[in-house]
């Protein structure tokens, strides 16, 4: 509730200070460069990065003050130390992915990363598993998907020589219906809060391990 609060604050301020920002106004002439072997480089280097933060000391340190908050200060544990790292690595990814995005566009306004995009990728945690590195994998791939499905049938497709189309709209009621079913029947995530081992199937559960265990390899 406190990121909702911070982004409504942002957009509001970023939308009527128009002497320093422009308003609403959209940002025009940016390059098109973006296309999908630079999607997958950048998707690449967010996965990497937060794979390697997630085994480092600090990343087993941020999981600690998840689960204990005060054993991992008793423990020596820098609380607001580590989350400000983790805000950081993540301003950085989101930072890549906004950059990416605007290449895409060509033309943004602060439209373009307010609610809807922010509840697409809530979404997405939800769907996959917002406690594990491959559940947010998998929910953007599951979600990706079906969003496009949802997008093609809104414009329209044919069927044995029968056009076949749905409403403008039915994409976010479907993204959240979707979303309601995995929170009442698996709230967590496709993946249940696991890890895909490297060895093959079943999935491997790493995340949901005691701050014990977390402050023991920290050491």
């Amino acid at each position: 509730m406190a990121t909702f609060g911070l982004l409504g604050v942002v957009n509001n301020v970023y939308s009527n200070w128009d002497s320093v920002t422009g308003g609403q106004g959209s940002i025009v002439g940016i390059p098109p460069t973006m296309n999908v072997w630079i999607g997958w480089l950048g998707a690449a280097v967010a996965i990497v990065t937060a794979y390697l933060y997630s085994i480092s000391r600090s990343g087993l340190a941020l999981r600690a003050t998840r689960d204990e908050a005060i054993a991992a200060s008793a423990s020596g544990v820098d609380i607001v130390r580590e989350r400000l790292i983790a805000f950081v690595v993540s301003a950085f990814i989101i930072g890549l992915a906004g950059a990416l995005y605007a290449h895409f566009l060509s033309i943004v306004n602060p439209g373009s990363f307010y609610l809807r995009t922010t509840f697409v990728s809530l979404s997405m945690l939800v769907v996959g598993g917002m406690y594990s590195l491959s559940g947010a994998v998998s929910g953007v791939v599951v979600m990706s998907v079906l969003i496009e499905l949802f997008r093609n049938l809104e414009k329209g497709v044919s069927v044995g020589g029968l056009p076949i189309g749905l409403p403008n709209g039915v994409q976010e009621i479907a993204i959240g219906i979707i979303t309601i079913i995995i929170l009442i029947y698996l709230p967590t995530g496709l993946t249940r809060n696991r890890e895909f081992s490297w060895r093959g199937w079943p999935l491997q559960r790493r995340l949901a391990s005691p701050v014990q265990t977390a402050l023991k390899e920290m050491n």
